[in-house]
This record gives structure tokens, sequence and C-alpha cells, in this order.
């Protein structure tokens, strides 16, 4: 009885070293991707390497307090098996979300610095018309890209569920024809520009 006590003692303080070693990992990034790596990017011309820093401070500390939580679980074998698919499931779920969230954070963060510093630069009003729509385009294609992975985790045949979004397409296409040939009168109308307001 008093090995397995020594035994649970033993694995009780690895679980809160871990924990505190992930809280002194995740405050020491912040503190660093705030102040330190901000001066050094302050130094640069360019606002791109800001808007990038902001957009992936948030997902890297996450993902440090995440991967700290899924070692200290490697180590909580009386409380609960790590390696039980529900678990496994759960934190695969975070990991995609915590990806889904920095690749869009960095997707905005590029266009908004393009809208802000290049597109008020050309000669066409071209860009900013064409963001907002570019902006959507990319969060359609980031969701169904997460959404794929997602049902391919969970042994979904994601074939089936593509050919039934190609057909739906089609349908959509067909049934919204003037509606398709005005968005693309209009597009045309944007780069040609045979008249402005």
């Amino acid at each position: 009885m008093e090995i397995v006590n020594i035994d649970l003692i033993r694995q009780l303080v690895i679980i809160i070293g871990i924990l505190a070693a992930t809280a002194i990992v995740a405050w020491l990034l912040f503190r660093l991707l705030s102040r330190s790596a901000r001066r050094l990017v302050s130094r640069s011309e360019s606002s791109l390497d800001d808007e990038l820093l902001e957009a992936v401070r948030g997902p890297i500390i996450y993902g440090v307090i995440l991967t700290g939580i899924w070692l200290a679980l490697q180590q909580a074998g009386f409380l609960i098996d790590p390696n039980t698919p529900l678990v496994k499931t759960i934190f695969f779920v975070l990991y995609l979300v915590l990806g889904y969230w920095a690749a869009t954070r960095l997707i905005n963060s590029l266009i908004n610095w393009y809208g802000r510093e290049m597109a008020q630069h050309t000669e066409t009003t071209l860009d900013e018309h064409i963001l907002p729509f570019f902006r959507r385009i990319v969060a359609v294609i980031f969701f169904i890209v997460a959404l794929v992975i997602l049902l391919g985790h969970f042994d979904i045949n994601v074939s089936a569920l593509v050919t039934t979004l190609g057909i739906g397409t089609l349908a959509i296409a067909l049934a919204a024809q003037e509606f398709l040939g005005n968005l693309i009168s209009g597009f045309v109308i944007m780069v040609d520009q045979p008249f402005r307001i």
C-alpha cells in the first residue's frame, strides 16, 4: 500500500511539474511575442511582419498549453487513460481547430495588410472590390478542407460527400444561370473599367 502511495505522489508531482512548466513556457512566449519580437519587427519598414506576428501569437500560446495538457495526461494513467479513442479524438479536434484558427488568422492578416498597404498605391480600385470576395472564398475553402480532414478522421466516406457537393453545385449553377451571368459581367466591368462612378 505504501509503494502505491509513493508512486501516486510521484505521478502527481510530475503532472504538477509539467503543468507548471507549461504555464511558465506559455507566459514566456507571451512576453517574448508581445514585447521582444514586436520590437524586432518594428524596425522593418513593412507592417506585414507585425500583422503575421499578431496573427500567430494566440495559436502558438494555446498550442503550447494544449501540448502541456496532453503531456500531463500521459502521466495521469491512474485518472484517465490518455490512449483511449475518445481522448485522442478530443485532442485531434482541438489541434485541428487551432490549425484552422491559425491559418485563417494568417490569411486575414495578409489580406488586411495588402488592402491597407498595397491596394491603395495601385492605379485601379479593382483590389478594394475583389479583396472582400477573395476573403470569403478563402474562408469557405479553409472550412471545407478542415471539415474534410475531420470527417476523414472519423472514417466517413469523404468521396461520396465531394461527389454530392459537385452535383449540388452543378444543380445550383444551372438554376442560377442569370445570377452567375450577372456576377461574371460585374467582374468583367471591374477589370476592364469601361466607366467609373
